[in-house]
């Protein structure tokens, strides 16, 4: 009797984990998305209070250490960057946990090293994505795969088809998503 609580407690775990992690990708979707889905960075940043270079920016206690780099304020890529490797760490923190535990079953261990496995994939190809976006001449990019969904945030103004065609084929060919569930958001 002892050990079936045991064993409902530790797919408990397992399921937790994948409800935070899903919990990280909504929120990071609801804080970067508009009313159609897609990122709005141009509200975003125009409700913001004040300007870039203002004082209220320079001396805010509300603004942390964090996100200031070199005197400004971190890029939208850079702090979406960070929120994203921020949730995958957790993530993988408590799939190691899992991992690790000696109490742990067998079933709740072999899903806790697959989710690690896919999130290592996603690292690979969310690098390879960025990295391969970039030597196409954006000036920046990150790459957010979660649920069989891509995310790609690229730095310039005023996208060409063209340009949208070979973000499309670099995630196409690292992924094999279709098209439809490839979403490319331009950042200024």
């Amino acid at each position: 009797m002892m050990k079936k609580s045991v064993i409902i407690g530790k797919r408990q775990i397992v399921l937790a984990v994948l409800v935070v992690a899903l919990g990280a990708a909504v929120y990071l979707n609801w804080r970067f998305a508009g009313a159609d889905g897609g990122l709005d960075i141009t509200a975003a940043i125009s409700s913001s209070e004040g300007n870039l270079g203002d004082a209220t920016y320079v001396n805010n206690p509300d603004v942390s250490q964090d996100d200031v780099q070199d005197g400004s304020e971190a890029t939208t890529i850079e702090k979406s960057r960070e929120s994203r490797d921020n949730a995958r760490n957790e993530s993988l923190e408590m799939l190691r946990e899992i991992i690790d535990d000696t109490k742990s079953d067998e079933e709740s261990r072999k899903a806790a090293v697959e989710s690690q496995t896919q999130i290592a994939s996603d690292v690979e190809k969310e690098g390879l994505i960025e990295s391969l976006v970039k030597a196409k001449g954006f000036t920046d990019c990150v790459a957010i795969l979660s649920n069989g969904q891509a995310n790609i945030m690229v730095q310039g103004e005023g996208l060409i088809e063209s340009q949208i065609l070979q973000i499309q084929d670099i995630v196409v060919s690292q992924t094999s998503l279709p098209l439809e569930n490839i979403k490319i958001h331009e950042v200024k």
